[in-house]
């Protein structure tokens, strides 16, 4: 009898063990799947964030850019312009300009590369289907921005060329011009001088509506 008793208490112990086993072994699970839930949580947000700073960047990029671009503008109006030492100082300045410009378009043209490789070290955390849509929804925007700032600088590149023409331009011709700044107004002793004068400034004009519609329709 007393051993039979004992037996029923070892099966008893027996099933608790493996109850209480089991149970540990699902805590362990729950614990383990709340973690990775946690990283995949984590992990999402990091390429958010990484994606908000990115365009940010970009951003800030592009306002930067602009703005040195307009010190060029400022080189050919006639206040600039009112006596020979101006002139040829603002050639000067107008090279220095532009290769300050291509440098920052090779800069934000470099960003995109550096995001892709974020962008892929990032992926690895995802699974398979999470990985594949976050890199299409990386390509999207990608793509989109690239091709806009790849088209920009392409057609910056016969902007700058008709700038740096028109101003070395003037300073060859600083000895023979004078310029009206209450009229807004650059004159020529020689009428043809007028004329290539004349014919540059319309072509900057030109390009520059010109990369503004192809902008405008992207």
């Amino acid at each position: 009898m007393k051993g039979k008793f004992l037996g029923l208490i070892l099966v008893v112990l027996l099933f608790a063990g493996v109850g209480i086993y089991m149970f540990y072994q699902a805590e362990q699970t729950k614990k383990v799947d709340a973690i990775a839930a946690v990283q995949v949580t984590e992990t999402r947000e990091n390429f958010e964030d990484f994606l908000n700073k990115f365009l940010n960047d970009i951003s800030k990029e592009a306002h930067n850019y602009k703005e040195s671009r307009m010190v060029l503008v400022s080189l050919v109006k006639p206040e600039n312009l009112k006596n020979s030492a101006y002139i040829q100082e603002n050639e000067a300045l107008a090279a220095e300009t532009i290769a300050s410009l291509q440098t920052q378009m090779d800069q934000i043209m470099a960003l995109f590369e550096t995001a892709d490789q974020r962008v892929s070290t990032l992926a690895q955390s995802f699974d398979e289907a999470e990985k594949a849509e976050i890199l299409k929804r990386w390509k999207i925007q990608r793509d989109e921005r690239s091709a806009q700032f790849l088209t920009y600088f392409q057609s910056e590149q016969d902007i700058l060329a008709a700038y740096k023409e028109l101003l070395q331009f003037y300073a060859q011709k600083r000895g023979a011009m004078s310029v009206d700044v209450a009229n807004n107004k650059i004159m020529f002793t020689n009428p043809e001088d007028q004329i290539a004068a004349d014919a540059i400034s319309a072509r900057i004009l030109e390009l520059t509506k010109k990369q503004h519609d192809v902008l405008k329709a992207q």
